[in-house]
């Protein structure tokens, strides 16, 4: 628990600044190394007169819709739903408080959402991160992923391996190429078609996955009640956490315009050292953030 609220201290500290950083205009002065800037109204890109014409960072206090080919990697913070109907290259992070919905295609991509939906095509590695986590039938994931979340369904085709941590269940019906390795609460492979090896830990009865996977390799693990109970409200407590911070973030700095923040950081949003920091601390949280929400 106290690595969860030292991560998200941190992520606090970090997007106070970002947030500061942005003014009413996109960021786009010969020194700037990305496109920051904030939304109060629903978002479609095809819509938008600007095109993304710089890595960025754009946050978002209602939907999201990625509905043109995005050619630079960015990161995504959203309060609603995010939407992906179109092809975004590069890097792509995705973070938000409701559903994210891959329906186009993604390179290699962090998300983390309340809800995740993948129906698209996912061509690169990914860390997905979530309450609930479903691959489509339609769904293709080209390379290795990593999956933590309460509950999980694989319906479509994973072409790599599969590493997952789910604290409830996982619902497998699709094929996976490569390996299985995964943590879960319980597990259902009926379905499935898994080419590679297989190693499960879980606290529940695996018998139905001996079954179909004679060489599947089932390692019980013994959780204590209160242990187990503790946890869960962790996660609870964690995700609230989350949702309070980043509304106060939003009012303090969105609807300030005198406030300490803005005008210390102001002083440094040209230069490019500070752009340089400010994206590494950026990708190095929420590179290990679905891993400290899960684990910490």
């Amino acid at each position: 628990m106290k690595n969860k609220i030292v991560l998200f201290l941190l992520l606090f500290v970090v997007f106070a600044f970002s947030f500061a950083h942005i003014n009413a205009e996109a960021n786009t002065s010969e020194n700037s190394l990305f496109d920051v800037k904030t939304y109060d109204e629903l978002y479609k890109l095809s819509e938008d007169g600007e095109k993304i014409n710089l890595p960025f960072i754009k946050f978002f206090s209602k939907g999201v819709v990625y509905d043109e080919i995005i050619k630079h990697p960015g990161i995504s913070f959203g309060t609603s739903t995010i939407d992906v109907n179109e092809k975004l290259e590069g890097l792509q992070i995705l973070f938000s408080n409701d559903m994210i919905k891959i329906k186009g295609e993604v390179e290699s991509v962090i998300i983390y959402g309340e809800n995740v939906v993948i129906e698209g095509k996912v061509s690169g590695d990914s860390i997905i991160a979530g309450k609930n986590i479903q691959i489509k039938e339609s769904a293709e994931i080209m390379r290795d992923t990593v999956l933590v979340a309460n509950k999980i369904e694989i319906e479509g085709n994973v072409k790599g391996n599969v590493i997952g941590l789910i604290s409830d269940s996982i619902v497998i019906s699709g094929t996976i190429e490569k390996d299985l390795r995964i943590i879960a609460g319980s597990v259902n492979v009926e379905n499935s078609d898994i080419k590679g090896n297989i190693l499960i830990k879980t606290n529940s009865d695996a018998t139905s996955v001996k079954e179909k996977y004679s060489e599947a390799v089932i390692v019980p693990i013994e959780v204590d009640e209160e242990e187990k109970t503790n946890d869960i409200l962790d996660t609870v407590i964690a995700g609230i956490i989350t949702v309070v911070v980043y509304t106060a973030i939003c009012f303090f700095v969105t609807k300030k315009e005198d406030n300490i923040v803005k005008k210390a950081t102001l002083k440094f949003k040209d230069h490019t050292v500070y752009g340089v920091l400010m994206g590494f601390v950026y990708f190095i949280l929420l590179l290990i953030l679905p891993v400290m929400v899960f684990l910490g």
